[in-house]
């Protein structure tokens, strides 16, 4: 799918539960990737992992269970991005997770459910 960010929109931290690449065809996306753990009750623990700007040519690569970021732009970073996500399988068939890096918490979203699309 091809998905478009505005100026200074990243989406939220989630997880696919299949393999993901990002791969930018115009503009500057920002990709973040987090270790994540998963408490009782919703809390979570998480460390940002790997930040990185990329540009068309660069291709970010996930495999679960390591699979948990997000992306989008970053304001002055550069033009907002339009990229392109393949996936290795329909993530809409797995529980998934999405989680709050400010908050330090998560929630599960069942098989069907897309998530929040923006911060």
């Amino acid at each position: 799918m091809l998905v478009h960010r505005p100026d200074g929109v990243m989406g939220y931290t989630h997880s696919h539960r299949c393999w993901v690449g990002i791969a930018p065809v115009h503009g500057v996306e920002t990709h973040q990737r987090w270790d994540a753990v998963r408490q009782v009750g919703g809390r979570a623990e998480l460390r940002l992992a790997d930040e990185r700007a990329l540009v068309r040519g660069d291709v970010a690569t996930l495999v679960p269970p390591r699979d948990v970021h997000n992306h989008g732009h970053v304001p002055g970073s550069g033009p907002s991005p339009y990229s392109l996500i393949l996936l290795g399988d329909d993530m809409l068939l797995f529980d998934r997770e999405e989680y709050d890096p400010e908050q330090g918490t998560w929630h599960a979203l069942a098989p069907g459910d897309p998530g929040r699309d923006n911060r």
